[in-house]
């Protein structure tokens, strides 16, 4: 059940719940605050999970509330979320990491009604004195949480604020808080500082802790009674900028070839393998709007020709498999969803695809062909039909959605794309012939200039990654076209293949492939997805996650480097659930690259940057055939190898000094 914002007509909360005040439900990019309970049977009361931890009867003054905050973007202008249960969250939303929360304690001006407060309006509440201030960051799972244990510097827990206006810093250095006991009210303001980019910040919210409602615990037989939620979880939203939105809702392990949604952002890891599904979301518009403001509304879907293309890139660890389509509208209060048929799909191939508003320009930034795996493929609907009756009605729908689905196979570990590692990142852009500008005042004899498109909607998967740079020796020019391998540390003659074992080449009946990974035009090297859950339970990581790093093959007029790297390490996760890993390192799943040890091959004043700008850290250097001074190819790390090599280098050495003593002592006799 959803408590509808202002505009919609809302209601004072503080008649209708017991001890609950919940106000400035304002705008369309309102976080809602709502009655919990979205499993609710009736209007009688609402049913809870034990999550919740919803008592019946007088607030309970000796327990501590607790807060969970999760966050979630969206580029629904009307996608809002009950708040309050563990139910309520909701599904098939990308989450935000990095994003800083302030919560302060408030009381109503005047001693006013406590739902007299609005969170949008200052003259309406007022700050507790002695003043009591929270602040929290989101972790790499979007969420903020009460207590623990969490070490200075670790994001993802409320802690106190004390004496500082950086809520940021306090988020990582303050002591960890504890709610109080009994009835309090707080308002939770988002930093503007660190909004999701290409997004809205989410408004200010006022809310009690403990929640008042009205319900009962899921399984109690008895009635609805008055009571408290101490287990409050909240989910905040930023609202996209632009009309697109993308994000991954189910995974296939590839262990039972059976899809399942993804329950969480705990679920929301991969591996090669694995196989997605993307929902690609694009907004409908009701009536005509206006040239040149760069949004799809359904009076601009003309009765013939291509009229909205939604692309996605995929990146060469995706292999594309199908692409389905659906709408979505409300209608009365409900959601109908109905198939779409009526489309066609181009690709996938290396052709960036051309924009409908001006064929001259690519759907995405980049070269018009790709030559380094990189795949693209376009869902395209001609004419209106989609958006009409019998499909569509015309008159008293809202919330207007196409959505595309594309399942794609992660059957490779080598990214093309070169984007930050620790995670999987799928881009989606659309268009549509009308995305025009009205005016062009740079050009007047150009009124109809196509307007830019709006950034891609990305989604972005936990996937354990890494990135190394590949230069010339001489020059540290960005060298493409080596291969590398993963091979076992204590056998680099085996290697790491698509099954997650080490197998020698020429195996009989393999079927995996080996993972590899081949520098691109900058020079980068990019594995991504690495096969690191254990493989008896998918949700955590193995427990020996180590590899020797080594060139199979070198690049173009270069000699092969003859030795292999260690260590690639991920011991830091092992064991770790993927959930646990991911909300501990947002940045993503990468190894811990001060353990590779590149020795005379690692190149010195190299600047070499992934897709997204970043430095990569570690950079190898490969010498011409041509080329003098070139390095002896032995092991750099010890081992059996470089033992071996000690040993037989000795035995030279003692037998010419034998040989040596030999002759002189004949020389010393003939004398």
């Amino acid at each position: 059940m959803r408590i509808q914002n202002e505009k919609a007509g809302s209601i004072s909360l503080g008649k209708r719940l017991l001890g609950l005040s919940v106000a400035a439900l304002t705008t369309m990019t309102a976080f809602l605050v709502a009655v919990p309970g979205a499993q609710a049977a009736n209007s009688a009361g609402f049913e809870y999970k034990p999550e919740d931890g919803f008592v019946k009867g007088a607030i309970d003054t000796s327990k501590k509330p607790t807060l969970e905050l999760t966050k979630y973007v969206t580029s629904s202008p009307n996608d809002g979320a009950p708040t309050g249960s563990i139910s309520d969250a909701p599904s098939g939303k990308g989450t935000a990491a990095n994003v800083n929360f302030i919560l302060t304690e408030v009381k109503p001006k005047g001693g006013a009604d406590p739902s007299t407060m609005k969170a949008n309006d200052p003259q309406t509440y007022e700050e507790v004195v002695p003043s009591a201030k929270y602040s929290g960051t989101t972790d790499g799972l979007g969420k903020i949480v009460t207590g623990g244990t969490a070490p200075t510097g670790a994001v993802g827990v409320w802690r106190n604020v004390s004496n500082t206006s950086n809520t940021v810093e306090a988020a990582k250095t303050g002591s960890i808080a504890v709610f109080p006991g009994g009835q309090h009210w707080y308002l939770l303001t988002e930093n503007p500082d660190t909004k999701p980019a290409n997004h809205q910040i989410s408004d200010n919210t006022i809310f009690g802790l403990p929640f008042g409602t009205r319900g009962k615990v899921v399984g109690d037989t008895g009635d609805y009674d008055n009571g408290y939620v101490y287990n409050l979880h909240i989910y905040p939203k930023n609202h996209s900028s632009g009309q697109l939105e993308k994000n991954a809702t189910e995974i296939d392990r590839g262990t039972t070839g059976e899809f399942k949604k993804i329950n969480g952002n705990e679920d929301k890891h991969v591996q090669i393998g694995d196989s997605v599904k993307y929902d690609i979301t694009q907004n409908i518009l009701n009536g005509d709007g206006a040239q040149g403001d760069g949004k799809l509304y359904r009076g601009k879907i003309k009765a013939t020709g291509p009229q909205l293309k939604i692309s996605d890139r995929l990146t060469s660890a995706l292999q594309f498999g199908e692409a389905t389509a659906r709408i979505s509208y409300v209608e009365n209060g409900n959601t109908i969803v109905k198939p779409v048929t009526g489309f066609r799909v181009e690709g996938p191939d290396g052709n960036n695809p051309k924009r409908l508003a001006d064929e001259s320009q690519t759907m995405f930034v980049g070269p018009a062909t790709s030559t380094d795996g990189t795949k693209y493929v376009s869902v395209i609907f001609d004419g209106n039909s989609w958006i009409l009756p019998p499909t569509v009605p015309t008159e008293g729908v809202s919330n207007l959605q196409i959505i595309v689905t594309i399942k794609a196979k992660v059957v490779s570990a080598n990214d093309s794309v070169g984007s930050t590692p620790g995670k999987l990142v799928n881009s989606a852009s659309a268009d549509f012939p009308d995305n025009k500008d009205n005016k062009d005042t740079t050009n007047p004899d150009n009124p109809n200039k196509p307007k830019p498109l709006d950034p891609p909607a990305k989604d972005e998967l936990g996937a354990a990654s890494f990135q190394v740079g590949k230069v010339d020796h001489s020059t540290n020019r960005p060298l493409a076209g080596a291969v590398f391998r993963l091979g076992k540390l204590d056998d680099p003659d085996q290697y790491l293949f698509s099954d997650g074992k080490f197998h020698k080449n020429g195996e009989p009946n393999l079927t995996a492939t080996p993972i590899e990974a081949i520098s691109d035009q900058n020079g980068v090297v990019s594995f991504v997805a690495l096969p690191i859950s254990d493989p008896n339970n998918a949700a955590n990581i193995a427990t020996n996650v180590q590899y020797t790093l080594k060139e199979y093959a070198a690049p173009q007029d270069h000699d092969l480097i003859p030795v292999g790297f260690k260590m690639v390490d991920f011991s830091q996760y092992a064991g770790q659930s993927w959930g646990a890993a991911m909300a501990a390192h947002p940045a993503g799943i990468t190894p811990d690259l001060t353990k590779l040890n590149l020795g005379v091959y690692e190149a010195t004043g190299a600047n070499i940057k992934n897709a997204d700008g970043v430095a990569v850290t570690k950079v190898i250097a490969n010498w011409r055939g041509d080329e003098k001074g070139k390095p002896i190819g032995l092991p750099l790390t010890g081992g059996k190898g470089i033992i071996l090599l000690l040993i037989v280098g000795l035995a030279i050495m003692g037998g010419v000094l034998v040989v040596r003593n030999r002759k002189n002592s004949s020389v010393s006799r003939s004398i």
